[in-house]
């Protein structure tokens, strides 16, 4: 089942993409000028670079699956023992950890990335974590850190970080309606963030979770920001 989450959260991504890539071929075709601006070529390019970043977990998870084998993943379960308000799937390459150390994902051009899964149970909920064994070396402290942290920090680094990155997020009316309009808001604004205000807002939840881990005084994480994925 962890084999199916993690492929679950790349075959979205991945078809994405592909999706993403036919389009733009699509419109060169019809407007041959307009997709030779430096911008539009430079997206074009970032399509390619990201279908190439995919090919290899795409080839890994096709040959598991038709060998019937499901090996070749690392998966990082943390268990919460209540039942959360929302569920999520994402495949992401986070860029800080939960001290807001920044995670060196990209080796030679060539991000990796992982397969966040989260789901509510009748009495617990689970956050699964997934890369390939060939990345482990990747995000192995990443994955023994969050193994290792108190699950108020970790409630507090995927309430920042979730938000922001995933695409794929369902939240309950429960959570949504002790949400008011303020936070709402800024939850939508978070999950449409692309490009350069994405990363600028990376950064400022990467400084967030330094100052939170350097603080002189013991850090409360049970205090959360506004966006409180796991209010009660």
């Amino acid at each position: 089942m962890k084999f199916i989450y993690a492929y679950k959260a790349f075959v979205f991504e991945s078809y994405k993409q592909e999706v993403s890539y036919k389009i733009f071929q699509q419109c060169f075709k019809k407007r041959p000028p307009v997709f030779q601006l430096p911008q539009m070529v430079g997206l074009y390019r970032v399509s390619q670079l990201r279908l190439k970043e995919f090919e290899a977990v795409k080839n890994h998870f096709n040959s598991e699956i038709l060998a019937g084998t499901y090996n070749g993943i690392e998966t990082c379960v943390i268990t919460i023992p209540e039942r959360i308000k929302f569920a999520n799937y994402a495949f992401i390459a986070p860029d800080y950890d939960l001290n807001g150390k920044r995670i060196k994902h990209t080796i030679k051009g060539v991000m990796h990335r992982i397969a966040i899964t989260a789901f509510p149970e009748d009495k617990k909920s689970y956050i699964l974590l997934s890369c390939l064994s060939s990345e482990k070396n990747i995000y192995a402290k990443f994955f023994e850190q969050i193994d290792n942290a108190p699950l108020e920090k970790v409630k507090f680094y995927f309430s920042m970080m979730l938000p922001l990155y995933s695409e794929n997020m369902v939240i309950s009316s429960a959570l949504w309606n002790k949400w008011d309009d303020e936070m709402k808001i800024a939850f939508t604004f978070y999950a449409n963030l692309k490009g350069q205000t994405f990363k600028r807002y990376s950064i400022a939840i990467g400084m967030g979770l330094r100052n939170a881990a350097k603080s002189k005084i013991p850090f409360d994480y049970s205090k959360r920001g506004k966006i409180d994925l796991f209010a009660k």
